[in-house]
């Protein structure tokens, strides 16, 4: 109770004084004012349920792995839970501790899908003998899509090598493996994702509840080595901690992620057909696995939640490009998937309508707001915006600093600026690029985003052009000068300590990795991906700012 009084209190007083801020007579007419007026008021009355609902998802997943629900909904059956691990030229450090994490007693089988049966593709079998050296290998000449056959083993471990099709074909054919072997429940994991040894025990018992029909964990990064990861670490913090569990407050948690998920076999075999066949535009979806299937489950009337003491770790990209990749890829499936949820969004809460009208307003908002501000020509109109951003950002990294204690989560603010400058060209640019369904990635190592950078570029010209020629026209006080010097320290030392952190403050996994296997990042000798099933997990970047 003490720490919901707390998360209240961080919520209503930062709340009180940013309404009070951006109702200050500061602008240049009375339409910019109302405008950032109400962005403010909109955003931090969300920010506050959010806040609130999301420590309350708490004590409901813990109440459900109690048995404290009605009895009409209690599963009182002894589950059979396995794994399915899904790769495709992985890392081979990361696959093997990915798959030594799950040597645990407490799986009933492990099944991995090696999405490709050719020369190069040879070392992960070796990896998956090498660890689990009484398993079954399967060679497949075609995937359980193109050629369905059951396939019932006696051996806990269990590798399938097929020709490569994509995640997609590597997750149905683990699936179809898992019902025909009468699995309960069945939790996915990305090849480069190591997973508590406890997990799937805590997801045995999120399934007490009859009326859920998929479960997500919480999955933390482990390679905070560069200052885009270490933020993405953070980011992953609020995707799960507040976003997912205000989402599962409501039994409507949007995307469950694909490194660390679970599912009901019955439920997932009501769906899987009509999952494999999604087309958008008349072309198959070779992305949004994780979300469509969430969706499905969704549409079928079962709740989905997120259980934060289900833990995972996962790899993320270190570099910008790739980053840029893996956040085209995530916007484009969120534009696709938030379509589709309109076929049962009726059906759902009245907070996931909110929730999810947000998710498309918002964007809006912002993209008109920035512009707005930049070209108002108007100093004080801009500098409200940028410290009104600031503000709200700083409230997010508060509130995490208030749950975690972690004294790294007052250094997400900075994520804002990410958020402005890329987020939100990529925004633009995969809506005009829907159609194109290719993965968008070249491997770990070689990445190509010209056509992302050239747009992202086009985009910050404007914005620093814009801001240019504001202050150009218009006469800067010394109040102005100071107010833009303070903004832009705030986020020049913010960039700086996350660079002191990347090289200082690594991740014990990461470390440990490192010193195991005598590597610094990726500087491994392995057969080069021509795609990496890089980051299966989806985190939508809707209220970042």
């Amino acid at each position: 109770m003490k720490s919901i009084i707390t998360s209240i209190l961080v919520a209503l007083c930062p709340l009180l004084l940013i309404i009070l801020f951006l109702s200050l007579d500061i602008v240049a007419d009375f339409n910019g004012k109302v405008a950032i007026s109400g962005y403010g008021f909109v955003v931090l009355s969300l920010l506050s349920t959010m806040f609130l609902l999301a420590r309350f998802n708490k004590s409901k997943i813990g109440d459900i792995m109690d048995f404290k629900i009605p009895d009409i909904y209690r599963d009182l059956i002894d589950k059979k839970a396995c794994a399915i691990v899904c790769g495709y030229r992985e890392n081979p450090i990361y696959f093997e501790e990915c798959l030594l994490s799950l040597c645990g007693d407490n799986y009933d089988k492990i099944i991995v899908i090696i999405d490709g049966n050719e020369v190069d593709d040879n070392y992960m079998v070796d990896i998956f003998r090498n660890i689990y050296d009484n398993g079954k290998i399967i060679h497949l000449n075609e995937t359980l899509y193109d050629n369905y056959h059951s396939i019932i083993v006696d051996n806990k471990y269990v590798c399938i090598n097929q020709p490569h099709r994509g995640k997609r074909y590597a997750m149905y054919s683990g699936f179809k493996v898992a019902i025909d072997n009468k699995m309960d429940i069945v939790m996915t994991v990305d090849s480069d994702t190591i997973i508590d040894s406890n997990a799937i025990d805590i997801f045995r018992k999120t399934f007490n509840d009859k009326r859920i029909g998929g479960a997500t964990g919480y999955l933390d990064i482990y390679n905070n080595n560069t200052v885009i990861s270490y933020l993405s670490k953070l980011r992953y913090w609020f995707a799960f901690n507040l976003e997912r569990a205000f989402g599962s407050y409501y039994g409507g948690v949007l995307c469950l992620s694909g490194p660390i998920s679970c599912y009901r076999c019955g439920v997932l075999n009501r769906v899987l057909d009509k999952w494999i066949n999604q087309k958008f535009l008349g072309n198959d979806c070779t992305y949004g696995d994780d979300r469509h299937l969430t969706n499905q489950i969704l549409n079928l009337g079962y709740d989905t939640v997120y259980n934060p003491k289900a833990i995972g770790y996962t790899e993320t990209p270190e570099n910008y490009s790739r980053f840029i990749k893996q956040q085209t890829r995530w916007t484009k499936s969120s534009y696709r998937e938030t379509l589709w949820v309109m076929k049962f969004i009726s059906k759902k809460s009245k907070l996931m309508s909110i929730d999810i009208s947000y998710q498309i307003i918002y964007p809006l908002i912002i993209f008109g707001l920035l512009l707005y501000s930049i070209w108002s020509m108007n100093v004080y109109t801009l500098l409200t915006y940028f410290y009104g951003v600031f503000i709200i950002s700083l409230i997010r990294s508060l509130y995490m600093f208030v749950i975690s204690h972690r004294f790294d989560s007052l250094l997400f603010y900075n994520y804002s600026l990410i958020y402005l400058s890329t987020i939100i060209p990529i925004k633009i640019y995969a809506l005009f690029t829907l159609k194109d369904t290719r993965w968008g990635n070249v491997g770990r190592i070689a990445n190509n985003a010209i056509l992302e950078w050239i747009f992202i570029g086009i985009w910050n010209i404007i914005l620093i052009s814009g801001v240019g020629i504001n202050i150009y026209r218009n006469i800067i006080s010394t109040t102005q000068i100071v107010l833009m010097g303070v903004i832009c320290g705030i986020y020049l030392i913010g960039f700086l300590l996350l660079y002191i952190l990347s090289k200082y403050n690594q991740t014990k996994i990461f470390c440990d990795m490192k010193y195991k296997h005598n590597i610094i990042n990726n500087n491994i000798d392995y057969p080069e991906p021509k795609i990496a099933f890089e980051s299966f997990d989806e985190i939508d970047n809707i209220s970042m700012v």
